[in-house]
């Protein structure tokens, strides 16, 4: 197969592809994505990353699909600390490399259960740029800076059928963490 940089199919396409063509729920794969333990909300250094409930008819759409829905359940896991602190979200916004992809914004919105929308330029630094601007005296504020640069390329709507198919998966997840957060705890002593 021919890579995107040699002028063939773009990678990410791919993943999209395969991750597509597996069912809400992975067919039972999830996915942690504590790679370098585990900040909000768990503040716990601890916690590694891991695929759980996979099976030998498990496919790579299967993981794909549990990856793209493991980041959007953490995500959902450190929302939870907002709603605890009882802070107004107005707006879900993705940005970075992953928000390009359709699927996954899909799958974020499902998670949260609210419109998420992809702005453009949408990456951290055109952020630090309007921030930068504000501080140089180029915008009034950070709402000005907001007002008159950002745009939204498209917002997705959560499919309500979906969204309470997520819902129980988070439930599991979450169970799945509380789980493994002790065996992980006890790696070291090994």
């Amino acid at each position: 197969m021919q890579v995107e940089s040699s002028g063939g199919v773009n990678l990410y396409s791919l993943i999209d592809q395969e991750a597509g063509s597996s069912p809400i729920g992975a067919n039972g794969v999830f996915f942690h994505p504590y790679l370098q333990g585990e900040r909000c909300p768990y503040w716990d250094s601890n916690l590694r990353a891991s695929f759980t409930g996979v099976s030998i008819s498990s496919t790579r759409g299967d993981f794909a699909r549990a990856l793209m829905e493991g980041v959007a359940f953490s995500l959902r896991d450190c929302y939870r600390t907002l709603e605890e602190m009882r802070l107004p979200v107005k707006r879900i916004f993705l940005i970075g490399g992953g928000a390009r992809s359709r699927l996954w914004s899909e799958i974020v919105a499902n998670v949260f259960n609210r419109p998420v929308s992809v702005p453009t330029p949408g990456d951290a630094s055109f952020g630090a740029c309007l921030l930068a601007g504000v501080g140089i005296g180029i915008f009034s504020d950070v709402k000005d800076a907001v007002e008159k640069c950002l745009h939204v390329e498209r917002t997705i709507e959560p499919d309500p059928a979906a969204a309470v198919r997520y819902d129980h998966l988070f439930g599991c997840y979450r169970r799945i963490h509380d789980a493994l957060a002790p065996i992980y705890g006890t790696r070291k002593e090994q």
